[in-house]
């Protein structure tokens, strides 16, 4: 009668006994193959080494066996362990941007909102842009800066234009009766001069006021020669 070698323990197969009539054969386990100069030994099978593993990323070899892995900005599909699905890190709250984040397959790009642009030497934060200093404002007169953004203002005896508020306009102090003139109001651009009517002249420490002392003085000793 045939002799089972496998249920006598005497065929010295290291993993799987394989009884055939007469005698025997070794297997190995998945993962494993028969060694080559003995037969009854088994090696591992390096499915990264061999291409077998069907990782989409990264192959890990293990003894007997193999895990797939992703590389840096993707994750295991959940259904599929040899696939890879990108991770976004934008919804996920992982990329630190400081302000505006976008997504790219296998990684993300961090950007800044208007009036801001990327620090040099952190490019996840936003550092303000002075568009004072970089000439961007386009203001026509006096440019300020401010966080993220900036404001155009105008020099003495002008106004911002309504319609255009980079552009500024003649404030005409005369017609706005802000000049304080005491007789007569002539405006000019960005400005103003006082003047006096005939038989006046301008106050010498104050220019808005008129003095008419000098003629009245004249003629009343004029009045006063006649009537002698």
């Amino acid at each position: 009668v045939d002799i089972d070698e496998c249920a006598t323990n005497t065929s010295n197969c290291e993993q799987v006994c394989n009884n055939t009539i007469g005698s025997f054969t070794c297997s190995c386990l998945p993962g494993y193959s028969i060694n080559a100069t003995n037969t009854s030994r088994c090696v591992d099978i390096d499915e990264c080494a061999t291409s077998t593993s069907n990782c989409e990323q990264v192959c890990n070899n293990r003894i007997g066996s193999f895990t797939c892995s992703c590389l840096p900005g993707y994750r295991i599909n959940a259904t599929y362990s040899s696939r890879c699905d990108d991770i976004d890190e934008c919804t996920t709250n992982t990329s630190n941007c400081e302000q505006v984040c976008n997504n790219t397959i296998g990684n993300f790009t961090c950007s800044c909102l208007p009036g801001y642009s990327i620090n040099a030497t952190n490019t996840s934060r936003c550092v303000d842009i002075d568009e004072c200093a970089t000439n961007t404002s386009n203001c026509e007169q006096v440019c300020n800066n401010t966080i993220g953004s900036f404001t155009c203002s105008c020099l003495p005896g002008y106004s911002i234009n309504a319609t255009n508020t980079s552009r500024c306009v003649d404030i005409d102090e005369c017609a706005t009766s802000t000049s304080n003139c005491e007789q007569v109001c002539n405006n000019t651009i960005g400005s103003f001069t006082c003047s006096c009517l005939p038989g006046y002249s301008i106050n010498a420490t104050n220019t808005s006021r008129c003095d008419g002392r000098i003629f009245l003085s004249k003629y009343y000793m004029h009045i006063t020669l006649l009537m002698v």
